[in-house]
């Protein structure tokens, strides 16, 4: 379930979507009925609202394909119960490449429409007859925090960045390209080689017709570095 439009090309913005899991509320599939509910809901001073994933898009491929590639993305956050907010920008000063943000919610939705309470609760610990376990002082029981979601897990990072470098080679593939994306720097990689710099899409475009750049010959001077 989603909502999906083409856009002006204000703030660089050239296409929007909603992306509506399960249990999610219809009326949501409106921006603005989303983000109020979202900001009504969590009441807290520190509380957060919203996560928010950007990434850039492949130059190589046509628009169509990078929307196709994004929404890829967009639809496992869906799959595990967030609202995503979708929106693919051209490139700006800010960023010189095509590139996506996708805002997430950062609770589960229950059967009847409405977020979860607790994204975490306390469970008691037991021992092998299911008693509780006193503590050491003995004034309290021994036990874990339960989340509802692994959403907040530090080690997402690393596992989403690599979901988008599948996401991207596979696309690159279907689309002709010999290119494996690698969400890993060389160093980490243990390959002692310079990374080349990044060209985003109006120097693509250039060196596409044959006309030479800046960007492009630095690349081709640390290809030959590297080849040495």
């Amino acid at each position: 379930m989603s909502e999906s439009k083409q856009t002006p090309r204000k703030g660089h913005v050239i296409y929007s979507e909603i992306l509506l899991p399960e249990y999610a509320p219809k009326e949501f599939a409106d921006r603005s009925v989303l983000w109020n509910a979202v900001e009504n809901f969590e009441k807290g001073s520190r509380a957060q609202l919203s996560r928010e994933v950007e990434f850039s898009l492949p130059c190589e491929l046509d628009a169509e394909e990078r929307l196709k590639a994004a929404r890829t993305l967009a639809e496992f956050f869906r799959d595990k119960g967030m609202v995503v907010d979708m929106n693919l920008h051209n490139p700006d000063h800010e960023n010189p490449n095509p590139h996506c943000h996708l805002m997430l919610t950062m609770r589960p939705f229950q059967k009847d429409g409405t977020f979860l309470g607790k994204k975490c609760w306390r469970e008691y610990d037991l021992d092998k007859n299911g008693q509780k376990i006193p503590t050491k002082k003995g004034n309290d029981y021994k036990s874990h925090k339960v989340y509802a979601t692994d959403w907040d897990d530090r080690g997402n990072v690393e596992k989403w960045r690599a979901l988008w470098a599948d996401i991207e080679t596979e696309f690159y593939k279907k689309n002709g390209y010999e290119i494996t994306a690698e969400h890993r720097s060389f160093e980490r990689q243990g390959i002692d080689l310079l990374p080349t710099i990044h060209m985003g899409a109006a120097v693509t475009a250039m060196e596409r017709r044959g006309i030479q750049t800046e960007v492009g010959n630095m690349n081709r001077e640390i290809r030959k570095i590297s080849a040495l």
